[in-house]
């Protein structure tokens, strides 16, 4: 299974996000976000052994998704 299919299959739940080329996040277990327009860098809940980055070009599409999943 490629992380593309699994991304597929996930894309029922509204609350997971393919951030990058490696990455799956489920969005309700960002501690914070740093960075800025140039790249985002994802602290989560209980994993503090490193950051997970957002590509530049799912930036807008993250910010639109994030926003929706946190403001419900």
């Amino acid at each position: 299974l490629t992380l593309k299919e699994f991304a597929d299959q996930l894309n029922i739940y509204p609350f997971i996000f393919r951030v990058h080329r490696s990455y799956i996040v489920n969005l309700n277990t960002i501690k914070s976000i740093s960075g800025n327009a140039q790249g985002y860098a994802l602290h989560l809940k209980n994993y503090t052994q490193k950051t997970i980055p957002v590509s530049r070009s799912k930036i807008q599409e993250f910010n639109s998704v994030y926003n929706n999943v946190k403001n419900k």
